[in-house]
């Protein structure tokens, strides 16, 4: 939790609207600043290692969230990398 309130994030949650997986390219500017200031961040806080236990169920997984962020696609590329349709919100 202390990773993430540094890095700006609140107990509110927002949704774009997109799909999961994706995002609004009108967010691109926010969301790679976000990704930079979480990246400079890492480093100062613990974070779980590979081998640690994962969360219990309902409980917050950094690194789901963190990958999810990295792999999230702008949802208005009509191709993507890997499979994800972006187009049914």
């Amino acid at each position: 939790q202390d990773y993430l309130r540094a890095a700006g994030f609140g107990t509110k949650t927002y949704s774009s609207g997109a799909s999961p997986g994706c995002y609004p390219a009108r967010d691109e500017g926010a969301r790679m600043a976000v990704l930079r200031i979480l990246r400079d961040l890492a480093t100062d806080f613990p974070l779980p290692e590979a081998a640690a236990p994962r969360p219990l169920p309902g409980e917050f997984d950094v690194r789901k969230f963190l990958m999810a962020a990295i792999d999230a696609t702008d949802s208005e590329l009509t191709t993507t990398i890997r499979p994800v349709d972006c187009a049914s919100t």
